[in-house]
């Protein structure tokens, strides 16, 4: 097999990928900068990304200081790509040679996430190409979720061999900066609000109106609280973030007893996973929560999308299946909804 630490080799860069991608629209960096290695070490240095193999991977290619910022960007997602493709074949393989029935179902579905992070990656190239950096990035990112999906198909087992792990150098990492840029583009909102401002109705429709939140359902959440608008945005940023906590230790609560009383063997993986899930979305919220209080709206951007991200692996769990009861689908929806709201609540303050 090809691929014994596949994801560190291939989607571990993808941070790097979003870096790459932003950098021309948030630093004083432009595409056309040279690459040094003062520049490489200082992106190989970004959070989330393998410091020591990104600059090991990238100085080991000879054109790579000979490119500029852009150049580079192309080749990473072209190396990306490559790799991409001889893990899908890797996966394709272990499909066919498996004896053992139930990781036979997980290679399947891993086919199908390295395809689909495959067509996100070749998309990006393309919004590389014309410098829509930003759509470059959301690509990036989306691939990570996909891979993301596949590996949690192996979580909680011991029984797959560690040649075939495309997991073992790097575990499943919810604290990336992708999930912020699957939700929208890194670019913060252009808001005239103060954390000061007062709630009014007015205030309300124009935050529930922002990309990606469901706007009914925002207006029906917030205005059912009779608080709201007695609090300030501050107030109303820390109410949603609360009553999102809450949702999650009722949702955890909810997969914890499925597990306990599931008879079908095959939904009781998916609900385990889903309880780790939930965890560490709730997690992600609670120290979201400090973040709201310190006005360290970025931060706390950030945890929304962390549990966003949880979450939606939750949810791909139950792909394709007809037996999902109700209230699982429902549960992951409005929590995921209310991740939404956070987080473009938190983006509209920070700027």
């Amino acid at each position: 097999m090809a691929y014994p630490c596949v994801k560190r080799n291939v989607f571990s860069l993808l941070p790097l990928l979003v870096l790459l991608s932003i950098t021309p629209l948030s630093s004083s960096l432009s595409p056309s900068d040279k690459i040094t290695k003062d520049l490489l070490q200082q992106l190989c240095a970004s959070p989330h990304i393998d410091h020591p193999f990104c600059i090991t991977w990238l100085t080991a290619d000879p054109t790579t200081f000979t490119l500029d910022l852009q150049g580079l960007l192309d080749l990473v997602f072209q190396k990306t790509q490559l790799l991409g493709y001889k893990s899908l074949a890797a996966m394709k393989g272990a499909v066919r040679t498996t004896t053992d029935p139930t990781l036979r179902t997980s290679y399947e579905t891993c086919v199908r996430d390295y395809e689909g992070a495959i067509k996100a990656i070749e998309e990006a190239q393309g919004s590389v190409t014309s410098k829509a950096y930003q759509l470059a990035s959301q690509g990036a990112a989306k691939a990570f979720v996909s891979i993301s999906v596949c590996e949690a198909q192996f979580e909680g087992r011991d029984d797959v061999p560690a040649k075939t792990m495309a997991y073992p150098c790097v575990k499943r990492n919810v604290s990336s900066l992708l999930p912020l840029l699957v939700l929208l583009s890194i670019t913060p909102f252009s808001s005239s609000l103060s954390p000061s401002d007062k709630v009014t109705n007015e205030t309300l429709n124009q935050l529930c109106s922002k990309p990606n939140i469901y706007n009914h359902f925002c207006i029906a959440w917030l205005t059912s609280d009779p608080t709201t608008f007695t609090l300030d945005l501050q107030g109303l940023l820390d109410s949603v973030f609360q009553k999102t906590q809450l949702l999650g230790y009722k949702s955890l609560a909810a997969m914890k007893g499925s597990v306990n009383t599931t008879t079908d063997p095959a939904l009781k993986i998916p609900f385990e996973t889903c309880v780790t899930d939930y965890e560490v979305a709730i997690k992600a919220i609670e120290e979201a929560q400090g973040f709201v209080t310190s006005k360290a709206y970025d931060l706390a951007s950030l945890g929304a999308a962390k549990a966003f991200i949880s979450i939606s692996v939750c949810e791909a769990q139950f792909e394709g299946r007809d037996n999902v009861p109700v209230y699982v689908t429902k549960l992951n929806m409005f929590f995921k909804r209310m991740c939404n709201i956070d987080r473009v609540f938190s983006d509209v303050l920070r700027t």
